[in-house]
């Protein structure tokens, strides 16, 4: 197939348009796992790796509603419906995550590089951009699979949201908490860190402290919501395809 036979088939057979679009959304996920295990090995970071084990999970999802893209009637509804049981279970990750960040803030708490806190940036940024635009985009297509995988992008860019609050909230006086931990490197337990760079790191850990708890929480119970619609919603439907019938 050439290039130009690739881009005509893309713009006007949906079904290979979706399924295009549905393991490119797996294997960016893919490359932004790269990152959060490059943070996570940097930083020896418990909050990165969290993060990376979490977006291959959602990587996962992504590819199982992938592989289900043909499927219409009864069984796309029951692959709407089992791809919110799925994330069911991925919400109890994303509730440690987010209950871990809260009781120790500092586990979030790095100087974040200038690469990472770009790539950040332009992911959760891109990603709520894209989640709200497909999700508007094939709402009213009776696509239930593809409706699947926009509402899974509806929840990834949440969790993307509170890690860009993360890495902002960090990054303002990365500077300095970078200095302490260093002070204290070199000159060991012994050494007192110096007053300003104690206050700095206290006040830092506060304000990530009651960030993360007020988005944090707003990211559990909006992800839940559209997870418990997804399952009901796939239900009802589903049953709906056996009357017709």
């Amino acid at each position: 197939m050439t290039v130009k036979e690739w881009i005509l088939r893309y713009k006007n057979d949906g079904m290979f348009r979706n399924k295009v679009n549905l393991y490119s959304g797996a294997v960016t996920n893919l490359g932004f796992v790269g990152v959060q295990l490059y943070g996570g090995i940097r930083y020896q970071s418990v909050w990165f790796t969290s993060l990376a084990v979490y977006y291959a999970l959602l990587s996962a999802v992504k590819f199982y509603i992938g592989l289900s893209t043909n499927r219409k009637g009864k069984k796309a509804w029951r692959t709407f419906q089992t791809t919110g049981v799925v994330m069911l279970f991925l919400n109890l990750v994303l509730i440690t995550m987010v209950s871990m960040m809260i009781a120790n803030p500092k586990l979030a708490l790095h100087e974040y590089s200038a690469i990472l806190a770009i790539v950040t940036a332009f992911w959760a940024v891109g990603a709520a951009g894209m989640a709200i635009y497909g999700v508007v985009s094939v709402y009213k297509k009776r696509n239930p699979v593809a409706l699947a995988d926009r509402l899974v992008g509806l929840i990834t860019a949440a969790v993307s949201v509170l890690m860009l609050q993360t890495s902002l909230v960090a990054s303002v006086n990365g500077n300095e908490i970078e200095k302490g931990r260093e002070y204290i490197e070199q000159f060991g337990a012994v050494a007192r860190v110096p007053a300003e760079m104690t206050e700095i790191l206290s006040e830092t850990t506060q304000e990530l402290a009651t960030s993360n708890t007020v988005t944090g929480v707003l990211v559990v119970v909006f992800a839940g919501g559209v997870t418990w619609y997804m399952i009901i919603r796939g239900a009802i439907e589903e049953k709906n395809c056996g009357k017709k019938k």
